[in-house]
């Protein structure tokens, strides 16, 4: 099950319909349509504040940090994951090619912006040798 299966779920099981739910986030009712179907994938910051309005924890919205879905949680120790490159002299650029993803993935994944595409993190943790547990935040 991906985010927008969850999220629509969770939705339907507080009986809140797709327009409550986008009043309450500020958004159209199209948005929370597209991120349900999976047309659209919600920012990090989009999916807090969807997990708010439904009062539920981050993680109740992902299977786990590593899903199967586009999303990631919000990088964690940043400094970690720039040490790691400057101690091996990598730069985004070459993390992407060594992991086979775009260098903007690298940067918006190190930006602590929207993951993209589930081969992010692997790709850094691939490069610098470290842990996905290193680098994801699991808030209980």
């Amino acid at each position: 099950m991906n985010i927008g299966d969850t999220m629509r779920n969770i939705r339907k099981q507080k009986g809140m319909t797709l327009q409550q739910l986008a009043d309450i986030l500020g958004c159209s009712q199209q948005n929370i349509s597209q991120y349900e179907s999976g047309k659209r994938t919600p920012k990090l910051k989009t999916v807090q504040k969807i997990a708010d309005a439904l009062n539920v924890n981050v993680n109740d919205l992902l299977e786990s940090p590593l899903d199967d879905s586009p999303i990631y949680q919000v990088l964690k120790n940043v400094e970690k994951i720039y040490f790691a490159m400057a101690e091996k002299g990598l730069t985004a650029t070459e993390i992407a090619k060594q992991g086979g993803v775009s260098q903007q993935a690298v940067s918006n994944a190190l930006n602590g912006n929207r993951m993209g595409k589930v081969k992010v993190v692997p790709a850094i943790c691939k490069a610098l040798d470290l842990s996905a547990k290193d680098i994801v935040i699991i808030e209980d």
